[in-house]
């Protein structure tokens, strides 16, 4: 190992014993939450969005012209 990487990963562990560290992964752990729910959110808006079109799609093919 390195001095840099070495240095690297006291750097690392001093962060995580000082608290800095553990706050820095409870930000990430909420962005991946959030990110998360987004994409939960957003495919269930696409589901409904694709039957609604569906439907509509489904009511011009079946009207007269």
């Amino acid at each position: 190992m390195t001095m840099e990487k070495l240095k690297a990963v006291l750097d690392f562990v001093s962060a995580l014993r000082s608290g800095r560290g553990a706050t820095a992964m409870e930000y990430g752990l909420i962005a991946a939450l959030i990110a998360a729910l987004m994409i939960v959110a957003v495919t269930a808006v696409q589901t409904g969005l694709q039957a609604t079109f569906n439907m509509i799609v489904g009511q011009i093919g079946s009207s007269p012209h």
